[in-house]
């Protein structure tokens, strides 16, 4: 198997970080990038810098100068890029009305905006390569809606479209653009919730106002059983699509022992849906 030189963000736990393992252990260059890799990260990224095959680089999603530098290290110490993991994420949960509109860009900037940014990155290379493999890691919330978690749903429903058009656009340079949609897993993002600002908003609902938390202790305590779903479980499936042959992928890998059959049968949906508008406007 040809050893591929991986960039992957959001690396400093959860999934980025099993990914990073998992992928180094079969023999790829990983670079495993994240925010503050010499402060509140130093801790993940020496464990990761210990292991075979790993280089861990600092680069913030939300800036687009960390993301261009990032890249352009990566390139003159590898001259290509095989595959991008499009990882980092933030959660927001609660009332959605008490989530500011600031609040709503910080999401959107991380989950939606970031990936674009990195891909704007990568591309360049991978055009001039005639080869290349992104993958961005959604959500089943990308494909269906749950209450309290509204501007994260949003970013992910608009990363969503984003990833399949560049699907439609990148296929015939010899790029693919495919997307894997976890379920809700116990990693450590759960514990780096956004919380909503608008105290007074919040006030107004009333009791209501306690059922996002409610929500999420009931999530946690499904997590604790011997049965919660295993994180490694997404980079495995990182892992099988890195080693598939190139335009072999399926568009959307469903992860999702709660939800993924209800969001299999949307996708189904949606791509006969799809196929026929397409062919409606004279194209396969």
């Amino acid at each position: 198997m040809e050893s591929k030189v991986i960039l992957i963000t959001g690396a400093s736990s959860g999934f980025g970080n099993l990914t990073a393992k998992t992928l180094a252990m079969d023999g790829h260059k990983v670079y495993a990038t994240m925010k503050d890799s010499e402060g509140k990260n130093a801790d993940s990224a020496k464990k990761l810098s210990d292991i075979d095959n790993i280089k861990v680089l600092d680069l913030d999603v939300t800036d687009e100068n960390s993301v261009n530098e990032t890249v352009k290290k990566i390139i003159e110490a590898e001259s290509k890029i095989d595959v991008v993991v499009n990882n980092a994420g933030i959660i927001g949960a609660g009332m959605t009305e008490a989530f500011t509109i600031e609040q709503a860009k910080q999401i959107f900037d991380v989950n939606t905006f970031g990936p674009m940014r990195v891909n704007r990155a990568v591309l360049p290379q991978m055009r001039k390569q005639k080869s290349g493999l992104i993958i961005q890691i959604s959500s089943s919330s990308g494909r269906v809606v749950m209450p309290f978690i509204g501007a994260y749903t949003a970013s992910k429903f608009a990363i969503e479209a984003i990833a399949q058009t560049y699907s439609m656009e990148l296929q015939p340079l010899g790029i693919e653009s495919v997307i894997i949609e976890p379920g809700d897993y116990p990693t450590e993002v759960i514990n780096k919730v956004l919380l909503p600002d608008d105290k007074g908003v919040l006030s107004d609902y009333g009791e209501l106002a306690k059922a996002p938390e409610q929500m999420f202790e009931s999530i946690g305590e499904m997590f604790k059983g011997p049965d919660a779903p295993k994180p490694q479980l997404i980079a495995d499936a990182v892992k099988k699509l890195v080693d598939m042959e190139a335009g072999k992928r399926p568009l959307r890998t469903v992860v999702d022992a709660m939800l993924g059959q209800i969001v299999k049968e949307l996708n189904k949906a949606s791509d006969k849906s799809q196929d026929e508008m397409m062919k409606a406007f004279g194209s396969n």
